[in-house]
């Protein structure tokens, strides 16, 4: 039997798949915007570096898709860019950004409706680690990838790796709009374009609502865009005022 997760609309239909995006991840945006103004025109030297960080995985990312590279280091480099980025929500919103707890932290950020919530679940997989069943989520599904390329194992389905998730970037598939395919009792294979597009949009609505909570503070700029175009953000400069210059 063959379990497919459709994400509806992500290529047809735009907008209506950000507004489900957008009603199902509150917990990622509260997060997020729970960041007090005031502090973020007062970011400390660590957290300013933080954020240069981030803009240089992204930036780093969009420039390897661009020049054909993306099955070795758009994934990685995203993967540095929510890890930063995570650190540097929680130390704005005043919590502990020691290392413990980085699973759950990671899923914290990252968001992702649950199951309960009309949110992807897989399949039953086996663990080629543990041995041990699993379900995923989306959330966990990409910190499964993360914690996988931070190895440097390559999930390239071409390759036919031995992983209970893999990536495939060529296709073809059943439906342009199918995140990931599920045979019953086999791995899981994820459409790593589509995938790419979601995590690089999570964590560049991060920095994109940074830059522009400080535009606003120095220049009296308003962002009114809401995709920031490949390597539009690059590290040492902020995004709104860079476009608008």
């Amino acid at each position: 039997m063959l379990l497919a997760f459709m994400v509806a609309g992500f290529v047809d239909e735009p907008i209506r798949f950000r507004e489900r995006e957008d009603n199902l991840n509150w917990r990622a945006r509260r997060m997020i915007e729970a960041v007090p103004v005031e502090r973020i025109g007062e970011m400390t030297t660590r957290e300013k570096r933080w954020l240069d960080n981030v803009k240089k995985a992204i930036y780093d990312s969009d420039y390897a898709y661009l020049a054909d590279q993306k099955r070795d280091r758009c994934f990685p480099e995203l993967c540095k860019a929510i890890d930063t980025a995570k650190t540097l929500c929680r130390s704005l919103n005043g919590d502990d950004t020691s290392p413990r707890d980085n699973k759950r932290r990671f899923l914290e950020f990252f968001g992702g409706p649950e199951p309960s919530e009309g949110g992807y679940q897989s399949g039953v997989v086996v663990d080629a680690r543990t041995g041990k069943e699993i379900r995923y989520t989306l959330g966990s599904l990409v910190y499964a990838i993360r914690c996988m390329v931070h190895e440097n194992e390559n999930l390239d389905l071409e390759e036919s790796p031995d992983y209970q998730v893999l990536l495939d970037w060529n296709g073809p598939f059943r439906y342009r709009s199918h995140l990931v395919s599920q045979f019953a009792d086999e791995c899981i294979v994820v459409n790593a374009e589509m995938l790419l597009g979601i995590v690089r949009e999570r964590v560049t609505r991060f920095v994109s609502y940074i830059d522009s909570v400080i535009a606003m503070q120095t220049h009296g700029l308003i962002r009114i865009d809401t995709r920031p175009p490949l390597c539009s953000i690059r590290p040492g400069e902020n995004f709104v005022v860079a476009k608008r210059s």
